[in-house]
Order: structure tokens, then sequence, then C-alpha cells
């Protein structure tokens, strides 16, 4: 039987029915190149050195971002250090405090403790407890909420500034004293593996004085997310991609139903991603399972006019609909918050969502979308003999390929096409 690892995440604003939004999927074959979770994070964290875990695309996205990430892991590494090791932090305080000599045992025992951070960052942060502003690092030792409390001369001092080259070191300069509140807050959010907001990041960005330099480091960053995701696509001997890329879109701006009720944009594409997941696998020879792991969020309740987080009730109807689709079988394994310890697959999930949602701002055929999927996130969107697409639109395609009448006008081009293809039998 062949086992696929399905991670599922979603992009854009799904309260604008004005914006393109969608859910995208990336599903790794069991025993491909880069499939064991240890694998895949070492191979994100050599094309994403020296950025926050679990990786943001906004953080790659944006130059206020990476201009702050530096910062944010440093500040991480200050507050590892506080919540998981404060033993160790106050009794490196104290060696300091009574004239001893610099303790690299129990550097390196710091070291052991924290080994989720950055081992650059964590090392700089060690090395300060050791040698820097002691009355600083016994305000940290005391803090309830070191990440807000930790004082910024320990993240964001001179030394930080001077062990960064250009453009990152200028540009963050830049940034934190046009706007050292904000700039603070970010790298808060940023240090606890949260996602910035695009305001903020756009309010910091102003005061870059050369921001086209650091749109080269986010275009590199990109590409190189890219192509861990090419190489995640080596064909098996069987025949079988080592990745699939899944996209389920609208068929225009807020045509998102049929598949579901109508109350929730982001339920219909999921529950139309899942279908076009089945409908793919079970083309390939021989039995098929996917596991699938969706990231948590908040949707509508199904009686109230309120948000709640996803239910497995829910989840488990939308797994049993699609499942109709065909042979292969799903089976929901997690829907966990985005955060470090998420399986690196969300990464590829959040990078691959964020670009789709980036290739559909405009209509256009489904061949140039493809063509633009492949190039921006790293897989192609199709598969099979004959070769069927993995991009699905719910709304009036979906419901006209499920009727077998005709599409109606005003639809997305790659909206009809799909929905014809699909339904040649």
């Amino acid at each position: 039987m062949t086992i696929w690892h399905l991670f599922v995440d979603e992009s854009g604003d799904f309260g604008d029915l004005n914006r393109p939004v969608c859910v995208a999927g990336v599903a790794l074959r069991l025993g491909c190149l880069l499939a064991r979770p240890d694998q895949l994070n070492n191979a994100l964290a050599k094309v994403a050195p020296g950025v926050p875990w679990p990786v943001h695309t906004s953080v790659l996205n944006r130059p206020a971002a990476v201009a702050m990430a530096p910062f944010a892991l440093r500040l991480r590494a200050l507050a590892e250090c506080r919540l998981r090791a404060p033993k160790l932090l106050c009794e490196a305080i104290g060696a300091i405090r009574k004239g001893g000599p610099l303790d690299h045992d129990l550097a390196h025992r710091l070291q052991s403790r924290l080994a989720s951070v950055a081992r650059s960052a964590l090392a700089a942060a060690i090395e300060d407890v050791l040698r820097a502003n002691i009355e600083d690092f016994e305000r940290l030792a005391e803090a309830r909420e070191p990440y807000s409390e930790c004082p910024p001369s320990l993240w964001a001092g001179e030394a930080v500034f001077s062990d960064l080259a250009p453009p990152i070191g200028p540009a963050a300069r830049q940034i934190i004293v046009a706007q050292p509140a904000l700039a603070q807050a970010v790298v808060v959010q940023m240090a606890k593996g949260e996602e910035p907001s695009w305001e903020a990041l756009s309010l910091l960005e102003k005061a870059l004085e050369n921001p086209v330099s650091l749109h080269r480091e986010v275009i590199s960053r990109g590409a190189a997310f890219s192509h861990v995701l090419r190489n995640l696509d080596l064909r098996h001997e069987s025949g079988l991609p080592g990745a699939l890329l899944f996209v389920a879109a609208e068929s225009r701006n807020g045509d998102f139903c049929p598949p579901g009720d109508g109350k929730d944009r982001y339920v219909s594409l999921l529950e139309a991603l899942l279908t076009r997941v089945v409908q793919v696998v079970s083309r390939f020879p021989g039995p098929s399972k996917v596991e699938v792991r969706i990231a948590s969020r908040f949707v509508a309740h199904p009686n109230e006019a309120r948000m709640v987080p996803m239910a497995p009730a829910l989840l488990a109807s939308l797994t049993d609909r699609a499942q109709a689709h065909g042979s292969a079988a799903l089976v929901l394994k997690d829907c966990p918050r985005y955060r470090d310890t998420s399986d690196p697959g969300f990464m590829l999930a959040d990078f691959a969502a964020n670009r789709a949602r980036w290739a559909l701002r405009r209509p256009r055929a489904l061949c140039a979308l493809e063509s633009d999927l492949k190039r921006c996130v790293g897989l192609t969107p199709r598969s099979g003999e004959p070769p069927r697409t993995h991009v699905v639109a719910a709304g009036s395609a979906w419901a006209s390929r499920a009727s077998g009448d005709e599409t109606p006008d005003g639809l997305w081009p790659f909206a009809v096409e799909q929905a014809r293809e699909w339904g040649a039998g």
C-alpha cells in the first residue's frame, strides 16, 4: 500500500469576498526523499537560516520581516534560557557575580537544554550571559513573561547589529530607530512563532531607505523553499512522484458553494480540496492511504453567528463526503496549531498556499495557472494517465460538473477548464 502524508493550510482573507483565497495541500509519499520530519527540518533550516521556527511564508515575503528575523531568533534563545533552563541561567549569573572564569561547561549544558533554538543565536545569547550586562540578565531571570519583558539591550544591542552584514544590518537599524515600539512588538510575535500582521510590517517598511536590496533576499529565500519542494518531487521506481501539490480555489471571488452549505468559505474549499485529493490518488496503481493533517483555524458555527475552532465532527464529515469520490482511504490524523513543534510538512503547506494565492490574483487559463504554480511552488499540480489537474474550483464550476450543465458565464477560465477536464469521465 502507498501511504501519503497530506498537510493542508490556507491563505487569504476569508472575510473579504472580493479578494482571492485558497486552500492548499502538499502530500508527501512515505519513503520519498526528505519525507521524515527530521530530514525535512534540516533541509528547511538550511534554506531559511536565521528565521524563527516555524517558518511563516510572510516572513520570507516581507523585507521588514527579513530584517527583524535575526532579532526574533535571538530573543527566542534568551526567552528559552529563562523558560527551559532558569536554574542554569541563574547559576551562570551567580558565577559571574562572584568573578569566576568563563564556564564553558555551563554554556554547553545550556545549549544541550535548548536544542529547539538555532545554535548560532543560542551561542550568542549564552556568550552574553558569560560576559555582558548582568543586570539585564537578572531582569530576564526574574521576568514572568520573558518574551515581552526581555530587555531590548540583550536582543537588539550594538553587538547584535555589528554581527549583521548588509543589507540586513543597516535596514534593521533604520526600522528599530524609526519604530522602536512596533519593531519590538513584531520581534516578540516572530520569536513566539506567530505571524506578524501585514499592516505592522508595512509600517516598518516605510522606514527603509533602500528596500530593493532586501527584496533580493526575499526572492532568494522563496526560490530556496521551492528548490526543497522540487527535490521532494523525485519519482519512485513505481513511477509515483515523491510529492503532490493540490490547490482549491473559487470559481470567481466569493463564488464558493457548493460544496458545503454556503456558511463558511474555508470549509467549502477544504471539502473541495479533500475531494480532489481522493480523485487524484485513486488513479494511481494499487491501494493508497492518505493521512490528513490540517492546520487548525476558526470556522463558522453551524447554528450561531460566531466563529469556533474546527471540531473533529466537522472534519470527519468532510473526509467522509470526500471519500465517496474514489477508492483511496482518507484518515484524519491531526489538526494542530501552527507552532514550533509542528511537523515541518505544515511549513510546506503554508508556503504552497501563500504562493498559490498570488498565482490566483487574476483570471487565467488552467495551463497558465499550473505553469505559474510549478514555477513559484516547485511542484507540478497534474498527474496520471491521461494527465488530470490537481487544481479544483468550488462554487458554480463545481455545481456544473456535478449536474452536467454548462458552466455559467463570467467564471475564471481555469475553473471552467478543470471542471470540464474532470467531467470527461
